[in-house]
């Protein structure tokens, strides 16, 4: 057992709490700690390819094949560090199965999943000068690109001394003060405050803020993406993302529309002889992963429904005319595309053309038009999670 058992704090970093414990036992290097962890670990092969070697390499989400040795690794340290394994996992980044818009895997965290693209690198880390000032160990949430300013303390983060410009390696020397002048990193000079950065960082964090949708934090990551990839390309972290949201949906379907115009325009076929994709593109996949997919919880795939049945339904649009596939039909249906090969084959949703019995049509093969669709959500698809009076929700 460790002489100091220091206790992981809720919002530290697994690597930080590491390096802690390197500290407070006097180990000449993190290379040795692993070592002796890993001869500790109830492991038949201490040596495995498998385990860590690198501080870099710890957590949990960077295992190849197998999380095992990693998950020993792990109880062993909380049992040297007299802590229960619950609070060490609870600092640990794993992998999640659920996935974001644009093929993006997601990393899981005491209940919450982050897109693995927002992951920085330990050596571009950025600290909040005031929080390592107060208590000496770096926070998760630092490691999250799209968080920029602390939202505790209301001051941007940094990368640099500001009083000589040298990087601050927090990973490679967890200190508050630089290394090559000896200024502390709290006497913050001339960093500028944006307050878009500030509230975007916030409302990352958890926190209630009036003019973005209070949604859960995993679909607040989500969002912020999508604003990324649909609307913005790279410019997602200033007046824009705030403007964007706060009068939500009407930008939101004001963009659609003028996609579609767009889209329908330099297109060679009529709308009713195009497809959904053609004429919307990937929007209604890429929503469906934001990363929950039910109209009560995603805010994306609501609006866009709403706007799909007041345009079908309502304004009697021709793009009520426009062929789907089966896996956007599951995705406006919630449910799978398997559903949706029991529903054709009963007759309840019809094929615009012939369709051969010989071989079951692929899930990417437009066989449904929009209209048809809807009608089967409104006579047999609605739920609690997903029915009429969502739409009339703002968030």
């Amino acid at each position: 057992m460790f002489l100091v058992r220091p206790k992981p704090k809720e919002d530290e970093a697994l690597e930080s709490y590491i390096i802690r414990l390197v500290k407070a036992n006097g180990y000449s290097s993190l290379g040795m700690f692993l070592r002796t962890i890993g001869a500790l670990s109830d492991s038949e092969k201490p040596d495995d390819v498998n385990s860590p070697k690198a501080l870099s390499s710890i957590n949990l989400y960077h295992s190849q094949i197998s999380s095992q040795r990693r998950i020993e690794i792990i109880k062993t340290i909380a049992k040297l560090a007299d802590t229960a394994f619950s609070e060490i996992y609870d600092i640990c980044l794993s992998r999640s199965s659920v996935n974001f818009s644009n093929g993006r895997t997601g990393l899981f965290r005491k209940g919450v999943v982050v897109p693995r693209s927002q992951l920085l690198p330990l050596d571009s880390v950025r600290i909040c000068p005031k929080c390592i000032d107060e208590a000496l160990y770096i926070r998760q949430i630092w490691s999250f690109e799209a968080y920029s300013t602390c939202h505790i303390h209301n001051v941007p983060l940094i990368d640099r001394c500001s009083g000589c410009g040298s990087p601050i390696e927090i990973y490679r020397e967890l200190t508050c003060m630089c290394k090559v002048c000896d200024m502390k990193f709290s006497e913050v000079i001339g960093n500028k405050l944006h307050e878009s950065d500030f509230l975007i960082s916030a409302w990352l964090a958890g926190q209630y803020v009036e003019k973005l949708p209070d949604v859960s934090i995993s679909h607040r990551w989500g969002l912020h993406t999508f604003y990324t990839d649909y609307i913005s390309g790279q410019e997602s972290r200033t007046e824009g993302f705030i403007n964007f949201f706060t009068d939500w949906p009407k930008n939101f379907i004001s963009k659609i529309d003028q996609d579609t115009e767009y889209r329908l325009s330099i297109g060679l076929k009529p709308v009713q002889e195009s497809t959904f994709q053609e004429v919307f593109g990937s929007l209604l996949v890429d929503a469906s992963k934001l990363p929950a997919r039910n109209m009560s919880e995603n805010i994306v795939l609501r609006a866009i429904f709403s706007h799909l049945y007041e345009q079908t339904f309502d304004k009697k649009s021709p793009i009520g005319s426009v062929i789907m596939n089966s896996l956007e039909v599951s995705i406006l249906l919630n449910s799978s595309t398997e559903q949706v090969a029991a529903l054709f084959e009963q007759g309840l949703l019809q094929a615009y053309r012939r369709v051969s019995s010989k071989s079951a049509p692929s899930i990417y093969t437009p066989l449904f038009r929009l209209e048809n669709v809807m009608s089967v959500w409104l006579t047999s698809y609605q739920s609690p999670s997903s029915n009429i009076r969502h739409f009339t929700s703002r968030w």
